[in-house]
């Protein structure tokens, strides 16, 4: 099509049709998006609530509930290009540099992981990786278990609050090396 579009949206490239409506309502979510990173730079997650995302963004409350539920929704899809690199580790399809960015950027950012690895939110994040691994490992493998899956996301999670909490000081490189080495299926 004429109208489509390449275009880098965090890891990941995307295809969009050119639709001003679309284009629109995406602009409004990656405001938000970035409304939360700033936030979550200055302050806890906690002492973030919806009206400072709604001034931080520009935006109108019924604008922000258009995308989102609440603010956990919106830390879920800020982080969820890191959890699809991550799922893409625990099958195989991780180009190492990808996953060393990805790796880097958490740890660029450490202290924003520790509190989000060890609050609330945390088993959603698990519940999501574990989702995004199943997906792309019964993409080859029908049978693949979500127990395994499971387990993995868990594991994943503990690697990284180990590492951004300096229970286990290695470089970049070196642990997203460890990352493929646990999460590779056998």
């Amino acid at each position: 099509m004429s109208g489509d579009r390449k275009v880098r949206i965090g890891y990941r490239d995307c295809t969009m049709t050119h639709n001003p409506q679309a284009h629109r309502s995406s602009a409004t979510r990656e405001t938000i998006l970035e409304a939360m990173a700033h936030l979550a730079s200055e302050r806890r997650y906690a002492a973030i609530t919806i009206v400072d995302l709604i001034d931080r963004a520009g935006i109108g409350r019924s604008t922000f509930y258009e995308h989102f539920g609440n603010k956990d929704q919106v830390l879920l899809a800020l982080l969820d290009p890191i959890l699809l690199q991550l799922a893409n580790a625990a099958s195989n399809r991780a180009p190492r540099p990808a996953l060393q960015h990805v790796v880097r950027h958490v740890w660029e950012r450490r202290q924003l992981f520790r509190v989000v690895l060890g609050s609330r939110i945390a088993a959603r994040l698990e519940q999501r990786l574990s989702d995004l691994i199943l997906e792309r490992r019964r993409r080859a493998d029908p049978g693949q278990s979500a127990l395994l899956a499971a387990a993995t996301a868990s594991g994943q999670l503990a690697m990284l609050r180990s590492w951004t909490g300096g229970a286990v000081p290695m470089p970049v490189p070196d642990f997203a090396q460890q990352l493929i080495l646990f999460s590779s299926p056998q």
